[in-house]
């Protein structure tokens, strides 16, 4: 929903995020949320999506110039509401804040 309608959201959360490269990567996202906020959070213990693969991807967003707040939690797995609720709506509701 945030390639094929960017106008309709004010930004984006991603939570233990599956992040198509073709999608995140492509141009046409870039310049769709260029300096747009972006919130990413993912666990450091994520056997089914690696810390490795969403920093490359958080990498990339930025790359594109894409406004990303990136927030790891070292010892949470793949299921953050789980293991970390409080801080993860902590982390939310700040970042909401701030824009």
């Amino acid at each position: 929903m945030g390639y094929q309608a960017p106008e309709r959201f004010r930004g984006l959360i991603f939570l233990s995020p599956g992040m198509p490269i073709e999608i995140i990567g492509s141009p046409d996202f870039h310049n769709r949320w260029a300096s747009r906020p972006v919130l990413v959070m993912a666990g450091g213990q994520d056997r089914r999506i690696s810390l490795a693969y969403v920093d490359q991807r958080v990498a990339l967003l930025e790359s594109g110039g894409v406004d990303v707040t990136y927030i790891t939690y070292p010892d949470a797995d793949h299921f953050l509401f789980f293991d970390e609720l409080d801080d993860v709506l902590g982390g939310i509701e700040a970042w909401l804040e701030e824009e």
